[in-house]
C-alpha cells in the first residue's frame, strides 16, 4: 500500500467595490492511501497519528480485498515523481 501526504496551503481575498475586505489563509494536511495489487483501496483522513494511520490502512485493505473481487484485472498505475515537501 502506498500513502501520499499533502500539505494544501490556500489564500482567499475577499474585495468589494475595489477595497480588500478581508484576507483568509488556510492550511490543511492530511494523507490518502493508494491502490494495492489486490485492487483500489483508497481512502484518506487528517489526523498523521501512527494509531490512525494504522486503523485507516486496515479498512483501506479490507475496501480493496472487496474491489478485488469485482476487478477482471488489477489496477495499473501510471509511474510519478513526488513534488517538493
Amino acid at each position: 500500500m502506498r500513502i501520499s501526504i499533502g500539505r494544501y496551503l490556500n489564500q482567499f481575498i475577499i474585495t468589494r467595490e475595489n477595497k480588500v475586505l478581508n484576507v483568509v489563509d488556510t492550511s490543511l494536511m492530511g494523507w490518502v492511501s493508494g491502490s494495492s495489487p489486490m485492487g483500489a483501496g483508497f481512502l484518506g483522513y487528517d489526523k498523521l497519528d501512527k494509531d490512525s494511520i494504522a486503523r485507516s490502512a486496515e479498512l483501506a485493505v479490507s475496501i480493496a480485498k472487496e474491489n478485488a473481487r469485482l476487478q477482471s484485472e488489477p489496477v495499473q498505475l501510471a509511474p510519478q515523481k513526488g513534488y517538493g515537501e
